[in-house]
């Protein structure tokens, strides 16, 4: 049953590069906190990643 819902999550995904609209990210958003565990993918990694605003600015301040 979790080899089942593993595949159809894989086979359904958005792709890497997929432009998405606006109503499209929305709805998604939507979706992943819907679910009973959003912080991590169906096989386990983690979706969410916190940062802080001086992680952010060490990535862009070179």
């Amino acid at each position: 049953r979790d080899a089942l819902a593993r595949s159809m999550a894989k086979n359904s995904a958005i792709k890497g590069g997929t432009v998405l609209g606006q109503q499209e990210m929305n709805t998604l958003i939507e979706e992943l906190f819907a679910c009973k565990t959003p912080n991590f993918s169906i096989s386990g990694k983690p979706v969410i990643q916190t940062i802080t605003l001086g992680e952010i600015a060490q990535k862009f301040d070179k």
